[in-house]
């Protein structure tokens, strides 16, 4: 029973490191809460939302932040 639990566990931290709330997604991303909002309403970056709460995919952020990215001259 106690190894049924443990990985439980497991799961459950790892999920909760692939979904971030705005809160935390505005740690990750260098950007106010605002703006983070205006994103989500222009559709610029992808995110669930579950009744209220508002969920940010990891991957998302990171592939819309590489979105804004601007080449150095020899790229």
């Amino acid at each position: 029973m106690s190894r049924h639990s443990t990985s439980t566990a497991a799961v459950n931290v790892e999920s909760a490191a692939l979904y971030l709330r705005p809160t935390e997604a505005t740690k990750l991303l260098p950007v106010s809460r605002r703006t983070l909002s205006n994103w989500q309403r222009r559709h610029v970056i992808p995110f669930y939302r579950i009744g209220r709460t508002v969920l940010f995919k990891r991957a998302d952020i990171e592939a819309a932040l590489e979105r804004f990215r601007v080449k150095a001259v020899g790229e």
